[in-house]
């Protein structure tokens, strides 16, 4: 019986997982002007790489960029934004400082906004992860054969030096409701 059960749950996960379609990403935003910036969707459409060629800020700039994800769910099916990594680069060697904020959500509800800063003398290469903990984790509605947007509000801030962000990869995550 053990046994049994083993098998049915793993045999269960691997069938759930492709229960989640995004026919495109939008994007928008003065750091991902859609004509300058690349997406990608991986073969099960739980992960999203973009590729801005304008998220770029010196000294006392702000840029944004959102994101849009058209999720289209089967029956009993929510889905999550499980996290954001930012890769980049950065030169802040006149003591400068630089913020990288995200808001990750389902269309109709909030989230508390995740931050990340650096200051201080430095240069060099980046990666941010942002995810929010379980309790602040925003989940769809349960689908039933119908869609929801997935969104994403980002921005960077620099002061007194310059970051530039070349690639995001979210990673998304669905459960049975």
């Amino acid at each position: 019986m053990k046994n049994l059960s083993l098998w049915f749950l793993i045999f269960g996960m691997r069938a759930f997982a492709g229960e989640i379609t995004i026919d495109q990403v939008v994007v928008g935003g003065s750091g991902c002007m859609p004509t300058t910036t690349e997406t990608f969707l991986s073969s099960k459409h739980l992960s999203i790489r973009v590729e801005p060629e304008a998220y770029e800020v010196i000294s006392g700039g702000r840029k944004t960029c959102m994101l849009v994800l058209p999720a289209h769910l089967s029956a009993q099916t929510k889905v999550k934004i499980a996290s954001i990594e930012f890769k980049g680069q950065h030169d802040l060697s006149g003591g400068g400082r630089a913020t990288i904020q995200a808001e990750l959500f389902a269309a109709g509800t909030s989230a508390k906004p995740l931050s990340w800063s650096m200051g201080g003398a430095s240069r060099g290469l980046d990666t941010v992860l942002l995810a929010p903990d379980d309790q602040s984790a925003v989940w769809s509605g349960c689908g039933s054969n119908d869609s929801t947007s997935l969104r994403i509000n980002t921005s960077l801030l620099v002061q007194n030096g310059n970051m530039k962000i070349t690639s995001m990869r979210i990673k998304l995550s669905v459960s049975p409701c």
